[in-house]
């Protein structure tokens, strides 16, 4: 199956959000059909809390820590970092529990075997 570019994506995606959804007044090719699908997932409802970073037991000795947190590599554009000032033993445990993809855009580029 041949699709031209068009149909994959003519880059024009009227789309808003509107009252919470996103919503487009025209879905004519994949791209904007992904944006859609992408802009309205709620992961809350898919996979819950998403644990991002467990720490071994730390021990802390009435100190102040500089901690700097190591994401998955699909997070790679967050960063994390903090000051803990505690005493004792410690684990550290961060989760995402929501996650909005702040009206994603999405473009797609036809080649030879396959998308950009």
């Amino acid at each position: 199956m041949r699709l031209s570019q068009e149909v994959i994506d003519d880059r024009d995606h009227p789309c808003s959000r509107v009252g919470g959804v996103y919503t487009c007044t025209e879905i004519d090719d994949l791209a904007t059909l992904g944006e859609v699908t992408l802009n309205d997932l709620d992961l809350d409802e898919t996979v819950g809390d998403l644990p991002l970073y467990t720490s071994d037991p730390m021990e802390f000795l009435n100190d102040t820590q500089s901690l700097a947190l190591t994401m998955p590599a699909f997070l790679s554009s967050l960063a994390m970092a903090a000051k803990v000032h505690t005493t004792g033993d410690v684990v550290l445990e961060v989760n995402a529990t929501a996650i909005d993809f702040n009206e994603l855009r999405l473009a797609l580029d036809a080649r030879t075997g396959g998308l950009d």
